[in-house]
């Protein structure tokens, strides 16, 4: 390899082809420059004896040489056919017939990357076939899952109706003031489980394929202060403050609004959920680069194994090998369900999570990648 290695380096000429017939042209003409050479000094005849002899020389020398080169050039065919068809099959997958049937080391070239490209169309047919069966698998198992919303909604919702109507007493006094404890207690498991269940739903019906992005320009900062708005009742149940801000002005990123609502949303109930009661969990939008960034840090709780899902532990900042393991099941906790919609909803609008381990808690990262050409911007709670 060495040789081949240097002529590599070599400016001209660029071609392995040229390479071969550079070799040739020089392996016939150094010789017979040496012979000239040798003809014209050493030998007593006189010029215009030696002359002729020179001149046939060198025609059938320069003869012989383009005949050389062009037999090379044809020998070399195996090389360029066998190149070709990988070029072709790679960028068409188009399957070129080469001869197969020489038995030297052109022919055994040729006969290997026929089969090399008939092996690698047929486990990619394969493969696709798998996936295709894989998406259709995954779709079957999650769609029956994703159609039950309304019958898991209704009847959550009448047993919260129901608990909240006792609580207040609206219908009459209870008859003990434990039953109205009692109910407030329904009322809060009722509307956690159907928190939880709504996010499973969801998962299983990105899972299943049922949600079609709608891309358009978003405002984060809009929907930050909207989503954070709407998870107040919660924090205020859990003891616990939020705090947003950022940067005044930040421009627009290219969305479906619905996605990024629901990655708001779920990344402020995952750090709530992991804030101890009194701290404080703290939301900050920033420009990053071509990016926005949304990050929530949160203190209190570890993070846990069931708090990182499979699918994002290449997303932690950190060994999630080495967290600590819960004392439960080994299902996913509530805040792995709401960090696992979370990253699949930023995966379809082209965001990145992160999860890191701090001193105090964890921290939640989101990356937006700015829509492009955008000059909208939207004004960050302060």
């Amino acid at each position: 390899m060495w040789l081949y290695n240097y002529l590599s380096e070599l400016r001209y000429p660029r071609s392995y082809l040229g390479k071969i017939l550079l070799v040739g042209f020089l392996g016939v003409h150094v010789p017979l420059i040496g012979l000239v050479g040798y003809v014209v000094l050493a030998s007593s005849l006189a010029w215009a004896e030696v002359l002729p002899i020179l001149i046939v020389t060198l025609v059938a020398t320069l003869v012989g040489t383009g005949a050389t080169l062009a037999a090379l050039y044809a020998l070399l065919s195996p090389v360029r056919a066998a190149s070709k068809a990988m070029r072709d099959y790679l960028a068409a997958k188009i399957v070129l017939a080469l001869p197969t049937g020489a038995a030297d080391e052109a022919g055994r070239l040729m006969a290997d990357v026929q089969e090399a490209i008939t092996r690698l169309d047929i486990a990619l047919d394969a493969a696709h076939a798998a996936r295709l069966r894989a998406e259709e698998d995954r779709r079957s198992k999650f769609e029956p899952l994703s159609r039950m919303s309304h019958e898991l909604r209704t009847p959550l919702n009448h047993i919260i109706g129901l608990s909240e109507v006792m609580q207040h007493e609206m219908l009459g006094p209870l008859g003990g003031g434990a039953y109205v404890g009692y109910a407030g207690d329904m009322n809060a498991s009722g509307a956690g489980l159907l928190e939880l269940f709504q996010t499973v739903l969801d998962l299983s019906q990105i899972e299943a394929g049922g949600f079609v992005p709608e891309t358009e320009a978003v405002d984060v900062a809009a929907v930050a202060v909207h989503a954070v708005a709407l998870k107040r009742m919660l924090a205020n149940q859990a003891d616990v403050r939020i705090d947003l801000g950022g940067q005044a002005m930040l421009p627009a990123i290219a969305a479906d609004p619905r996605a990024i609502k629901q990655i708001m949303l779920q990344m402020v109930s995952a750090a709530i959920a992991k804030a101890a009661p009194g701290s404080t969990v703290k939301v900050a939008l920033r420009r990053a680069g071509l990016a926005v960034s949304v990050i929530c840090e949160s203190s209190g709780e570890p993070l846990i194994c069931d708090d990182v899902p499979t699918a994002i532990a290449e997303a932690f900042e950190g060994d999630a090998a080495r967290l600590p393991a819960s004392a439960g099941s080994e299902s996913l906790s509530a805040t792995g369900l709401a960090l696992a919609l979370t990253h699949s909803l930023a995966k379809l609008s082209g965001a990145t999570l992160t999860v890191a381990k701090t001193d105090t808690g964890c921290r939640f990262a989101l990356l937006f990648p700015i829509e492009a050409g955008s000059g909208r911007a939207g004004a960050a709670a302060a």
